[in-house]
């Protein structure tokens, strides 16, 4: 019998992961009062090969207002190639911006936070992303709700600690991405199983979270 929701041709559990994490992006930001992407700035921390650059363009910011840091050279290069503003790009630590304060409307970090095992450390990177945004600006933050098994190199941060790391701060906050064994097995089959799955809230092991600053 033929499943009545298939999933598109060459679906794989990190096109379904991307997916679900802008739909939720889109819906948290419209909750959140982010509407015209063309008028942002955005700051990712943590830019990795360069896939943000895409990313955030698609969504209508423009590729002069976007800017990236990371700490591993080759992924600094790496996406110095895919922007006509390899200049925004710089190797740099979250715990020491090299930006003036109140620079940028968004600012944006995925997995970043659980690979930062220091508590102080963590601190001193949420209070360095509060200083670049600007006032009324929005953190983007999508990370680890569990502990990983497997990989003593991350740390969970839950909603407490979240809360911690950002007082005096709007929070919204939704949990999302099916548990990779499941998500790996079922997503080639229907993305329509991987949406009743996610329904159940312990098998969601990410938050997204939107942080405005006040």
């Amino acid at each position: 019998k033929k499943n009545p929701c298939p999933s598109p041709s060459g679906a794989s559990a990190s096109s379904y992961i991307l997916k679900r994490k802008e739909e939720e992006f889109l819906k948290a930001a419209e909750r959140s009062g982010i509407k015209d992407f063309a008028t942002q700035s955005l700051l990712e921390v943590g830019c990795g090969g360069g896939s943000w650059i895409a990313k955030w363009a698609t969504l209508g910011i423009p590729l002069q207002s976007l800017y990236g840091i990371d700490i591993m050279e080759e992924y600094i290069d790496s996406s110095k190639k895919l922007t006509p503003f390899p200049e925004n790009v710089q190797f740099a630590s979250i715990t020491e911006l090299p930006f003036a304060d109140e620079t940028f409307d968004l600012v944006s970090q995925s997995t970043l936070f659980t690979s930062i095992l220091d508590p102080q450390a963590r601190k001193k990177g949420a209070q360095e992303l509060l200083r670049v945004l600007k006032k009324g600006g929005h953190v983007v933050w999508y990370d680890f709700r569990y502990p990983s098994p497997h990989n003593p190199h991350v740390r969970k941060v839950n909603k407490k600690e979240l809360y911690t790391l950002f007082p005096q701060c709007k929070i919204d906050i939704v949990s999302l991405t099916l548990l990779p064994p499941l998500l790996r097995r079922v997503a080639p089959l229907s993305f329509t199983l991987c949406r009743l799955l996610e329904k159940i809230p312990f098998l969601r092991i990410h938050y997204l979270a939107i942080i405005q600053k006040i």
